[in-house]
This record gives structure tokens, C-alpha cells and sequence, in this order.
């Protein structure tokens, strides 16, 4: 088994670095902000996408996050900026993410629940409807 040297003295050495723990911070610190006053805004639009609005109150701007699989990003500057550290945006649809999968489980399937009805003649009736947890409006 070989070790890329030159790769974790980068790691390490970013790691060290004195301004990378305190961006993670705040980054962080942000982010629990932006959930706790706007969660009801974060709108999941796929199944791993989500429109995070910007934090600035005078914006009335959105980024497209994208959350789960391989893959965490963001389109704002600052992730564009520091790909290696996640924005205030991803932070905060990572708590979205954690609190859903922690409540209780959903029983709809592929996002949708089925709902069926006796119609005319006994006939049954199914309705489609999104769920609106996993996908809120």
C-alpha cells in the first residue's frame, strides 16, 4: 500500500493553515443561522438538489444546492471561491437533511403518496399526491 506524501502534506499543511479552521466556523456558524431563519424557504427540487435563498435579506436571489450521493455543492461565489470548504448554503440544507432523516420515517414512496378512493360502481379511485415532506413547497 502506498501513501501519496505530497498529497496529505497538502491536507495537513491546509488543515494547519490559520485561517481554514476559523472559515469552517463561521461557515458553519452561518449556515445554522441561514436554516434557523429561512428553513421554511429551502425547497428541495429534485432528489438531491435544493434552491437555498441568499442570506442577504435585500437579495431576493437563490443558489442551487446540490446534497447527498457523492457530491456536496453550491452555486454561490463562495463555493466557487473555496471549493475545498463548504458555504453557509450547503451547511444549511445538510441540517434540512439531518432533521427530516432524524424525525420520524416517511411512508411515501418515491415521493409520492396513494390515496385511494371507492368511485361509481365500486371501482377504485387512485390518487397521486407529492409528499409534502419530501418535497415542500
Amino acid at each position: 500500500m502506498t501513501i501519496n506524501t505530497t498529497a496529505s502534506k497538502e491536507i495537513i499543511g491546509e488543515a494547519q493553515s490559520p485561517g481554514i479552521p476559523e472559515m469552517i466556523r463561521a461557515r458553519a456558524e452561518r449556515g445554522r443561522d441561514l436554516y434557523l431563519s429561512s428553513r421554511q424557504l429551502i425547497l428541495r427540487t429534485g432528489l438531491e438538489t435544493y434552491r437555498v435563498p441568499s442570506a442577504k435579506r435585500s437579495s431576493r436571489s437563490s443558489y442551487q444546492v446540490r446534497y447527498g450521493g457523492e457530491v456536496e455543492e453550491c452555486t454561490c461565489p463562495d463555493a466557487q471561491r473555496y471549493p475545498t470548504i463548504f458555504c453557509k448554503h450547503v451547511c444549511a440544507v445538510a441540517l434540512l437533511y439531518a432533521a427530516r432523516r432524524s424525525s420520524r420515517p416517511c411512508l411515501c414512496y418515491e415521493g409520492y403518496h396513494y390515496l385511494t378512493e371507492e368511485g361509481p360502481e365500486e371501482e377504485e379511485i387512485i390518487h397521486r399526491v407529492a409528499c409534502r415532506r419530501c418535497f415542500p413547497r
